[in-house]
């Protein structure tokens, strides 16, 4: 009796046992399929964000290309802008330390000439930054000749006495 009171008892523990392992086992399969699923969607996930990743380089890269021919552009027009305003200074100065009281019509017409020119080039220049057809025009007027009867009192004078109009 003893005998088989430890066999049954040996019996029960080996069926609990193999229930506690086959629910280990169980256990262990469903946390594997966890686990390859969650695996699935990260690397998904990391593909999706590599991806992204990409595509914003490329975006960036195309904005810092373009903003590069903006400041490009805008630096020569700068520039431009400045040889043209340099150029009016001078001719400005020329006319109005002019040794005569009343000026000469040759030395009008050389530095209407040399503003012409100046403005004609720029003019070329700004076809070539320009993406539009429109363009400004420098235009020289009876009116802005009339500004250059006076004599101007200095440079900061000057500056003011000789005007033209822009047309687009």
């Amino acid at each position: 009796m003893h005998g088989e009171r430890i066999q049954e008892l040996l019996r029960e523990r080996r069926k609990e046992r193999d229930k506690e392992n086959s629910r280990q086992r169980e256990s262990t399969a469903q946390l594997e399929t966890t686990m390859t699923s969650r695996e699935k969607i990260y690397k998904d996930r990391i593909r999706s964000l590599e991806t992204q990743n990409e595509s914003l380089k490329e975006r960036l890269s195309k904005e810092m290309r373009s903003r590069q021919k903006f400041i490009s552009g805008a630096s020569a027009i700068n520039q431009e802008a400045t040889e043209l305003r340099q150029n009016l200074d001078a001719s400005l100065f020329t006319v109005a330390h002019s040794p005569n009281a009343r000026l000469d019509a040759g030395l009008l017409d050389r530095e209407s000439t040399r503003l012409s020119s100046a403005a004609d080039i720029y003019s070329t220049r700004s076809h070539s930054h320009r993406r539009s057809g429109s363009h400004s025009r420098l235009i020289r007027t009876a009116g802005s000749v009339d500004n250059l009867n006076r004599t101007p009192a200095g440079p900061a004078d000057a500056k003011r006495t000789l005007s033209f109009n822009t047309y687009t």
